[in-house]
């Protein structure tokens, strides 16, 4: 009975995240998604608060589920909606992925103008009236969600794997875990590792693990970087560890990365 109980809210975890709260670019939707998220720790009676390390103008959400300033041991990943790359991805590179990622936003400006220009290029050549205003109308609709979607974010970004697959992990650790492992969701990926130990005020010698990307189709690593324990799958290729286009745009996540994660942390 609890193997069922336990099936069917990882199901509701899956369907909540994957599709009602996968877009988490704006304040409103992240303002969703970490209302959601504090309901369903509290669920699991987590000792869990929901912090603004922002100001009141620009808030900048952090979801913590115990102390991590009297924890051994302090688990984080990060839920802002993860922007699409050009090409594969190189995780422990964090230059690779801001490049990557500008050049995948440049991109789609560039697509978005050229479809703009020629759109209005036909509109004034064949000067529509009646019916055709209503489709060249519909035309410009089109490209007004598209550049909203390019602004804000997009639902086809590899979000589920990037860090939505991190994101369920350490719910399915919530409640095995002692009150020793605080889980931290910060809202932005990447930073000063030093300086996010600090604003937590972890205690000297605890440790810090990072969730990168865990559900991805790859084997899992542990890896230490500046002083940080960082958990993530991928391919290791020589002395990098990489994850294809294919493998950040999957559609469904590996359950059997999530069960290891959960063996090596909780």
């Amino acid at each position: 009975m609890e193997a069922e109980k336990r099936s069917e809210r990882w199901n509701d975890w899956l369907f909540h995240y994957q599709y009602l709260f996968r877009q988490r670019y704006t304040k409103r939707q992240k303002r969703k998604f970490v209302r959601a998220l504090a309901t369903d720790l509290q669920a699991l009676d987590a000792d869990v608060r929901v912090e603004n390390t922002g100001t009141k103008k620009e808030p900048v959400y952090r979801v913590v589920v115990h102390d991590p300033a009297k924890a051994d041991q302090i688990i984080v990943t990060y839920f802002e909606g993860a922007r699409p790359v050009l090409g594969d991805l190189d995780l422990l590179d964090v230059q690779d992925v801001k490049r990557k990622t500008m050049r995948k936003l440049g991109l789609d400006i560039a697509c978005w103008l050229v479809a703009t220009i020629a759109l209005a290029g036909l509109f004034f050549r064949m000067k529509v009236q009646g019916v055709g205003v209503a489709v060249f109308g519909l035309g410009f609709l089109l490209l007004f969600g598209w550049a909203r979607m390019i602004r804000d974010g997009s639902s086809f970004s590899p979000s589920l794997v990037r860090n939505t697959s991190s994101i369920l992990a350490m719910l399915n650790m919530v409640e095995c875990a002692p009150k020793s492992t605080a889980f931290v969701f910060v809202e932005r990926a990447h930073g000063s590792f030093k300086a996010l130990k600090k604003s937590l005020n972890a205690k000297k010698g605890s440790r810090l693990v990072f969730l990168d990307c865990v559900g991805a189709d790859a084997p899992l690593h542990r890896v230490s970087q500046e002083g940080v324990e960082r958990v993530f799958a991928a391919s290791k290729q020589a002395d990098r560890y990489v994850l294809s286009s294919k493998q950040l745009h999957a559609k469904t996540i590996n359950q059997h990365n999530i069960e290891q994660v959960t063996r090596w942390l909780a």
